[in-house]
């Protein structure tokens, strides 16, 4: 199928069976969803929200952090 040759969840929304459970976590996992986390967070308008500290407010590092 062609679910199957791409790696893509067939199953639906059910619980996988433990018995059916393989897959082990890797480092390339954590890489991934770090990946989607930041590409997430670096959007333009978050940028422009984190550049207020120091340019508007005159604010360190550390204050524009908290």
């Amino acid at each position: 199928k062609l679910e199957a040759k791409f790696g893509l969840e067939a199953r639906g929304l059910e619980r996988v069976p433990e018995s059916e459970r393989d897959r082990k976590v890797r480092t390339s996992d954590y890489v991934q969803m770090c990946l989607i986390w930041f590409s997430a967070n670096m959007t333009l308008n978050n940028l422009a929200l984190g550049l207020l500290g120091p340019t508007v407010f005159f604010l360190g590092l550390k204050d524009s952090m908290i």
